[in-house]
């Protein structure tokens, strides 16, 4: 339990006020949250505007997803067959919990070890790091108490271990002997996240739990669905939104040290109201002065009865008092670079998207959700684009997990090429105005990363089957079809360039700028974003496939090739003419076009310039031109990049975004590579403590965008500094989980490209 224990030589990296980074005795990074949490007040709320006092930090691997606050407590997630939590613990709040854990001493004093209500809860040392959440704590005359919180990594991208191993070690200081009495424990309650995604009141089915009680050390909770109305439910295999197969939840005793008194121990599942289940372990133990105890369970859910035994064979492998070690930092890259901390910082955003990786059962493929609202609060898997951003990185060092998520979005292609925006429960897509037209253009991007990378050949072979596992092609005919979706059915409009449908970030465009016209009608517009990307992307297409050694390929391929070839040469330049005739003199690149009126003439929008600092068709001298535009307009004066438009605000009304900072990252190195350097810098987590060292969104993950920092708050209508100053994640986010896979696949991903590092291994 010494600090020893966690760091080594290397310097402690400062992260504001709120914490300190340093590594664990594997080379991998810790944050130790030093902040004290509050007081908990029963029925306040947060304050207007503010973060919520209890921060969570992610554990997981591709089967389990999990919620680690820093008051102890833990949220556990299903998300195969949709996003379910499993312990919710109530309330209007998504990242509710409902576990306990208490150790009773001499059988006079009991002490309450999770919740903002529990003193040693609030005082204990709190350590995070990749793959386990730990809570030192100190119970008085001498005796001291860790628990800890582990997940095993996954070893490619169809392993799944959805259990996590919980120690608790004892220790006796004092100069007497004591009597302990330990619980550990949690409350099963399912709740469906897109449930929160209905209108009030509006639930499909209800969960009872029913406790089972298995071999001594043993139990379990089911939940049995019932429907409110027919149709609700579907054969397993079948695409549902309302799950009717949900996980058995259980909680097994795992490991004692027996110790020279012996230990014994009970587990017992106790029927409590509210259609909830108490699972709890209780262990009983005398230490005599000087003798430390380990007691441990693993929590977990799995279909159908009890957790396996590959799981706990797994799981016994657990090390130290900080478990799995070994295990992670062989899985986690070790990133190098000049800058050590940054390339620290880099080995963390890796282990947060594989923590955030989700498999998929209706796919049988893992992906990464963009989390926070999306999938963790409202239950929706969206969107495709987002899953594909996600990917850039991954084509680096763990190809394996890229094919997966290439190949998920195969599978929710079409024969036309039309890919799938969104899932919600089993595979069941959630009917709307979403035809999308630049879902294609995001497979290109990440195709053609995959292809650069690891010249995979075979990729381009491999059979898949197409929208709702009907029928299969290879993944060069999807290549084919997504070409000729963009080409064809999304097309060009009136000035020759790329249509827009519902996609292109116009929800600004919609609700800020055309607002007197219809939906439909900004739908029918164009594009300057989907244009210049199209273009940027093609450009690295087409590099990628005419690199490749076609004699590796099928004979259909080999033939087929030098034909898609010439189609997206021709597509791009003519599209390229276009782009370059409406572009004209102007200093920077209008934003669309829609029903006659156009957008972003007189003021520069960033989504479309990052993709042309690229073009190697553009004379050097007008993208350095168009960057001193972009530096002038939307750069000066942030501090955490480039804000969406130049008048400063909040999301998609002018704020700072890291999937419109990424490609400028990315970009800006073929024009100023110092630039670029600076705006990486200006994503990472260390910039943010050092630019905001009291608000902890932001220092270990965040949500998808920032407000501008250059925002002027009326203080009037705010009373809050934390909404007053800018730079900070929108108050909306705040009820949900806040990781955003964003906030961590551009910054890994720029750090990759820019050749910050001298390479990473594993």
């Amino acid at each position: 339990m010494a600090r020893g224990t966690v760091k080594t030589k290397s310097a402690v990296i400062p992260a504001g006020s709120i914490g300190e980074w340093s590594v664990d005795s594997h080379g991998m990074p810790v944050f130790e949250l030093t902040a004290r949490l509050p007081v908990h007040t029963p029925g306040a709320r947060t304050g207007a505007g503010q973060p919520p006092g209890d921060p969570w930090f992610i554990l997981g691997n591709y089967g389990l997803t999990a919620f680690a606050h820093g008051s102890g407590g833990y949220q556990l997630m299903s998300c195969e067959r949709g996003f379910a939590r499993l312990n919710y613990g109530g309330g209007p709040e998504a990242a509710s919990w409902a576990c306990h854990a208490r150790v009773r001493i001499d059988n006079t004093r009991s002490v309450g070890l999770l919740g903002l209500e529990s003193p040693a809860a609030r005082a204990a040392r709190k350590l995070f790091g990749c793959g386990f959440a730990r809570f030192e704590y100190d119970l008085g005359g001498g005796i001291r108490c860790a628990r800890t919180l582990s997940t095993v990594p996954s070893r490619d991208h169809r392993d799944r271990i959805p259990a996590l191993l919980i120690t608790v070690e004892l220790e006796n200081g004092s100069d007497a002997a004591h009597r302990f009495r330990l619980e550990e424990g949690l409350d099963a309650c399912y709740d469906l996240a897109n449930w929160h995604n209905q209108p009030a009141g509006r639930v499909h089915a209800r969960y009872p739990v029913t406790c089972h009680r298995h071999r001594a050390g043993a139990v379990s909770a089911s939940f049995e669905p019932h429907e409110e109305q027919p149709l609700v439910f579907a054969a397993r295999d079948k695409r549902a939104q309302t799950d009717g197969f949900p996980p058995e939840l259980c909680l097994r005793v795992f490991s004692i040290s027996a110790g020279r008194h012996g230990t014994s121990f009970n587990a017992n599942a106790v029927r409590v109201t509210d259609d909830r289940a108490r699972l709890s372990a209780w262990f009983s133990s005398s230490l005599d002065p000087g003798e430390k105890r380990t007691f441990g369970i693993a929590v977990g859910y799995v279909w159908p009865v009890g957790l396996r035994r590959k799981f706990l064979r797994r799981l016994s492998n657990a090390g130290d008092g900080f478990p799995f070690r070994a295990q992670w930092r062989s899985r986690i890259p070790a990133f190098k670079g000049r800058d050590r901390a940054l390339a620290l910082e880099m080995q963390w955003h890796a282990y947060v998207l594989h923590a955030m990786a989700s498999w998929d059962e209706f796919y049988q493929e893992t992906y990464i959700p963009q989390g926070t609202v999306y999938e963790y609060a409202l239950g929706v898997s969206a969107c495709s684009r987002d899953h594909l951003q996600h990917c850039l990185p991954l084509c680096h060092y763990d190809a394996g997990l890229a094919r997966s998520i290439l190949r998920c979005i195969a599978k929710h292609t079409d024969v036309y090429g039309r890919i799938r925006h969104t899932d919600e429960g089993l595979g069941f897509f959630p009917r709307g105005g979403d035809e999308k037209s630049d879902s294609q253009i995001y497979a290109f991007m990440a195709l053609a990363e995959y292809l650069r990378v690891n010249r995979d050949t075979s990729f381009l072979d491999e059979s898949v089957p197409f929208d709702g596992m009907i029928g299969s092609g290879t993944m060069f005919e999807r290549i084919e079809l997504w070409f000729r979706y963009l080409r064809d059915s999304v097309a060009t409009g009136a000035h020759g360039l790329v249509r827009t449908m519902n996609a292109d970030w116009n929800d600004g465009a919609h609700h800020l700028w055309f607002k007197g016209l219809r939906y439909h009608q900004v739908f029918g517009g164009e594009s300057h974003l989907n244009t210049t990307m199209a273009l940027a992307v093609m450009q690295d297409m087409l590099r990628a496939l005419e690199t490749l050694r076609p004699g590796r390929c099928s004979a259909r391929t080999r033939r087929r090739l030098p034909v898609l070839v010439a189609a997206i040469r021709d597509y791009r330049t003519r599209l390229l003419k276009a782009f370059m005739a409406d572009w004209k003199g102007r200093a920077f690149v209008p934003r669309a076009y829609a029903a006659g009126e156009a957008m972003g003439l007189d003021e520069l929008f960033l989504e479309p310039q990052p993709y042309v600092l690229g073009l190697a068709d553009v004379p050097i001298a007008r993208r350095k031109r168009l960057w001193r535009e972009i530096k002038r307009r939307v750069w000066d004066g942030e501090k955490k990049g480039a804000r969406q438009r130049e008048t400063p605000g909040s999301r998609e009304n002018g704020g700072v975004w890291f999937a419109l900072n990424g490609p400028l990252a990315a970009n800006l190195r073929h024009v100023d590579r110092r630039a670029a350097e600076e705006a990486l810098r200006r994503m990472s987590l260390m910039r943010h403590a050092g630019d905001y060292p009291d608000q902890w969104i932001g220092m270990w993950s965040a949500g998808d965008s920032f407000d501008s920092s250059c925002a002027a708050r009326d203080a009037s209508r705010e009373t809050s500094d934390f909404m007053r100053h800018g730079g900070v994640v929108n108050p909306y986010l705040h009820p949900f989980p806040l990781y955003c896979a964003h906030a961590h696949a551009w910054p890994l991903y720029c750090w990759l490209t820019l050749g910050q590092g001298r390479g990473c291994a594993t």
